[in-house]
């Protein structure tokens, strides 16, 4: 998990209607835990969670004090609050004092964590409101755009859309309306799609009607598939497939090396380390950690860590060996590196497929984030094997001099990714097509191919319902998947309908009940309704071919929604699972 925590504040002007607000364009960037904040407002985002001794009106740890008391980064407290599978919180090692305390204390440490949440957003909520006053009257709070790590689920949006009503004073259902979530990968694809700084390179160089597959590597541990294609000279893209990530990156190594010099103190002294002398050497770790890293040519040999509690444990001293060092940085990012090498296997093999067909543009990888600057990690990136392969060719890093600080360029891309938004029926209008796809049982792959079952026509915005009925097998899977700009690239005034090819698809509809038998798998897909009150309705007949001939029917109406990062529509609502909008489905699935 990166270092930062991203939350754009859009300006709105306000009309004399009471409580009517005008999007406007204008936002304020503010930035979370970051030692600089480049064009944004910098703010610390730590809190004295496990200091018993803090009052309550006293949690948040204010960045004027940066010495005085041992923080954790309250976002940590949201993994607490919303229950976070072990599987994730594992991930963090830095997570374990925290999730011992919850164990011990929980109820009182949930309150703390919360009260610290509720503080660090009201001092935001100061600065924005007083940014506003100073330069941008009559306008108030309109929206928060807000990048979050690619792992968090519906419950931690909720956490914190919780947390972010209380500071503002919103009821929740305002909050619903006036806080919108967008993962840090998607937030750095828009910006990146959209900055006139990176027009000029790779990522922004696709010819017309030509396509390419998009590795984003956002560092710590956060990334995506995406695909773009250019289209009346204006870059069009959207997300093949969900935002992954893992645990990694500066903080990681940061904490290590911290647990590394408690360890070495606790040997030769009976006196703990209070909580400013940890302060204090982890200020000595964020500046240093940068060289870093096995076979670095500019760490040195041992590192001096010195601190000064007077009231506390006393002056000191901790020395650590380079070898130790390496082997945090070994924890920190080797299982990162490891996920990322899949992941690029996996981003060839799409490539190979493409290529097949005739495409000639070459995949390519984005690396980015601010643990980038350690120079050891940028480079074992820049070196991963496939990275390197003459078929992909070099990845493009694009922290560049002189350009938005990498937290600032993913909280300008939510913005952009919000403002961009369509309706739903604005991205059916551009050519989308649905189609069936089906995974034999036992198979460990999707067919290549899918048969459709609808698209829009782009010249005419017609709506083309063609007749679906595929032979399956019992236990087969289903799945529908889509293709945003089907209407436009294979269909024509004459022209047969074409399968359509999952490497220009996202997967739309997957929570499908399996062929309960051999026989025929007939559907039926429509959508009703304007702008973004769109509903699908989807019928399923199943017919199996044996001698007692049993006819299965399904009517299903699920819910469409955009998402503003993954520019897909999608079923459910963007604050509920679709198991709880359409639980009928769910169950058939089950």
């Amino acid at each position: 998990m990166p270092a930062t925590t991203k939350l754009a504040a859009r300006a709105a002007k306000v009309n004399n209607t009471p409580n009517h607000v005008v999007e406007g364009q204008d936002p304020v960037i503010l930035i979370l835990n970051r030692e600089n904040g480049g064009d944004g407002y910098t703010f610390s985002a730590s809190g004295a969670v496990m200091d018993n001794d803090a009052p309550d009106e006293n949690i948040y740890i204010n960045n004027l004090e940066p010495e005085s008391r041992l923080g954790v980064p309250l976002k940590y407290g949201l993994y607490i609050l919303s229950n976070a599978p072990d599987a994730l919180t594992n991930e963090y090692h830095l997570m374990q004092d925290l999730i011992q305390e919850d164990r011990r204390n929980r109820e009182d440490f949930r309150r703390k964590l919360r009260l610290g949440l509720v503080q660090m957003f009201t001092k935001l909520k100061g600065k924005v409101e007083q940014v506003i006053e100073g330069k941008r009257k009559p306008w108030k709070v309109g929206r928060l755009c807000i990048t979050i790590p690619s792992q968090w689920t519906l419950d931690f949006e909720d956490q914190y859309r919780s947390v972010l009503a209380e500071a503002f004073n919103w009821n929740i259902a305002e909050a619903r309306n006036r806080v919108a979530f967008v993962f840090e990968p998607e937030g750095l694809a828009a910006y990146l799609l959209h900055s006139k700084e990176y027009k000029d390179d790779d990522i922004a160089q696709s010819g017309p009607n030509e396509h390419r597959i998009v590795l984003y590597l956002d560092f710590g541990g956060h990334s995506m598939y995406w695909i773009n294609s250019k289209r009346d000279n204006t870059l069009s893209f959207f997300a093949m497939a969900p935002a992954f990530g893992h645990a990694g990156g500066g903080e990681q190594l940061a904490d290590s090396v911290l647990r590394a010099c408690e360890a070495d103190w606790n040997k030769r002294s009976d006196v703990a380390l209070t909580p400013k002398a940890k302060a204090q050497i982890m200020e000595r770790i964020k500046r240093r950690r940068a060289c870093w890293g096995p076979r670095s040519t500019t760490a040195p040999e041992q590192e001096m860590f010195e601190f000064n509690d007077s009231q506390g444990v006393g002056a000191g001293t901790i020395i650590l060996t380079k070898r130790v060092i390496n082997n945090c940085w070994r924890r920190a990012h080797d299982r990162l590196l490891r996920l990322i090498q899949r992941k690029l296997r996996g981003l060839k093999a799409e490539y190979n497929q493409e290529r097949g067909r005739g495409t000639t543009v070459r995949p390519l990888v984005v690396v980015a984030g601010g643990s980038l600057t350690n120079a050891v990690l940028l480079e074992k990136v820049q070196k991963l094997p496939v990275v390197d392969a003459s078929d992909l060719g070099p990845g493009l890093v694009v922290n560049k001099e002189g350009v938005a600080h990498d937290a600032v360029r993913n909280a300008i891309g939510a913005i952009y990714a919000f403002q961009k938004a369509m309706t739903v029926r604005q991205f059916l209008n551009q050519g989308a097509g649905i189609a069936l796809q089906i995974k034999q049982a036992g198979a460990t792959e999707w067919t290549s191919h899918a048969t459709p079952v609808y698209y829009c026509n782009k010249e005419d915005s017609a709506e083309i319902h063609p007749p679906c009925e595929v032979s399956v097998f019992a236990r087969d899977g289903v799945q529908y998947i889509c293709d945003p700009f089907y209407g436009q690239d294979n269909v024509g005034p004459g022209q047969p309908i074409m399968d359509m090819f999952y490497t220009r698809t996202f997967d739309f509809l997957q929570a499908m009940p399996k062929a309960p038998f051999r026989g025929s798998y007939t559907c039926d897909v429509r959508f009703e309704g304007d702008g973004d009150e769109v509903v699908m309705n989807l019928g399923v007949i199943m017919r199996s071919d044996d001698d007692e001939f049993e006819v299965i029917t399904r009517n299903y109406q699920v819910p469409i929604y955009f998402d503003y990062g993954t520019r897909c529509i999608l079923p459910g609502s963007r604050s509920a699972s679709l198991e709880e909008v359409v639980p009928d489905l769910s169950r058939d699935a089950d």
